[in-house]
């Protein structure tokens, strides 16, 4: 059963979004050129003169995602209309453009903020390389109907910040599902992508609660056709789990404990674009076929650079455990980190505040 919490759980991942942000649109070739023949094995500094480990555009977003809960439970508003002020909010700080009227206010620091106001934390702003389609998204996403409405385009940006939804909506998967997909729609009009977004939220909804890792995906795969999960994210459930027996059983058979990259062709049968359905395959392969939180991240972040992949595998790692295995020296110097613990541990207050009331009513 996982005990971990949710400033765990978002700090592992902000972990491996920070070991794979350099190696971002690397292939397997160039990471062995630049980093020798086992890849990165640990966290760099990506600027020389840097004190902290960068973390990337996923991170960024569930920062922005967590506020979107605290701003919903403050103004006692809807899951998504909080969501879109907060997104509002990173994409004012990301372009320094106003995209509606009267949105520059929501920079000031709100009620629900103790320590810090999270729109004027430097590492918020920073450009870490967020899909462009994202923010053209939600330059275009309506404040009524609170979707967006441009062309569909398929990345992982959108997927990957949900995981907080999940926690605050913890052993209730449809409704984690659901909210999820609504927030998504607000930088996304990709069904494939939404149901992904959906599917992270329903996985830690049941982690949270108590579920193994193997255990809410069966969950999730069961109960897909329920919610109308698009049938290429539940494909890519399938493919996860043969995807994570192949590299079990390749490193089983092996005689030369250093051919590193033993576990490539597996994922490279997963896909090796940067979809969502790819990202989320190859996360949950890589949580899947280890179990240690280490070897499992460096697996997904030297596979083609992809440090959306190395955050959910992180992530999915830290939350199906009882003892986190990020290793400690990997969080010490993450940028945001106070700032993660801090609205983790909020939401998560929010969450027992919102039982609390439910069982009053």
């Amino acid at each position: 059963m996982s005990r971990r919490t949710l400033a765990d759980v978002v700090l592992a991942g902000a972990a491996g979004d920070a070991i794979g942000y350099p190696l971002e649109l690397l292939t397997v070739a160039q990471i062995r050129r630049r980093y020798g023949n086992y890849g990165l094995r640990a966290p760099i500094f990506r600027e020389p003169a840097s004190q902290a480990l960068a973390i990337g555009v996923a991170t960024q977003l569930t920062l922005a995602t967590m506020d979107g809960i605290l701003w919903s439970r403050d103004r006692n508003d809807s899951l998504e209309a909080g969501m879109y002020r907060a997104y509002m909010r990173w994409y004012y700080v990301q372009t320094g453009r106003e995209p509606r009227y009267g949105q520059k206010s929501w920079l000031k620091k709100q009620r629900y903020e103790v320590d810090f106001n999270l729109a004027k934390v430097p590492e918020f702003a920073l450009p870490r390389r967020p899909h462009p389609t994202t923010l053209d998204a939600l330059a275009a996403a309506d404040d009524k109907e609170l979707r967006t409405a441009t062309v569909a385009h398929n990345d992982s940006d959108a997927m990957l910040c949900m995981t907080p939804i999940g926690y605050y909506r913890r052993g209730d998967a449809e409704q984690a599902y659901r909210d999820a997909c609504r927030c998504a729609e607000l930088m996304q009009t990709d069904a494939a992508v939404i149901g992904a977004a959906g599917t992270v939220a329903a996985l830690f909804a049941r982690i949270s609660a108590g579920d193994t890792l193997r255990q809410a995906l069966r969950y999730c795969k069961k109960a897909s056709a329920t919610w109308g999960t698009p049938e290429t994210v539940v494909a890519a459930l399938d493919t996860a789990t043969r995807a994570a027996e192949s590299i079990r059983r390749t490193r089983r058979a092996l005689t030369d404990k250093t051919q590193w990259w033993y576990y490539v062709d597996a994922l490279d049968e997963v896909g090796t674009e940067s979809t969502a359905e790819t990202t989320l395959a190859i996360g949950l392969a890589c949580a899947l076929a280890y179990r240690g939180a280490r070897y499992a991240v460096l697996a997904a972040a030297n596979q083609n650079g992809n440090s959306a992949a190395a955050a959910l595998t992180a992530q999915l790692v830290a939350a199906n455990h009882t003892e986190s295995e990020i290793p400690a020296y990997w969080l010490t110097q993450l940028e945001c980190r106070r700032q993660l613990q801090q609205l983790a541990a909020q939401v998560e207050a929010v969450r027992e505040e919102s039982a609390a009331d439910e069982q009053k009513g």
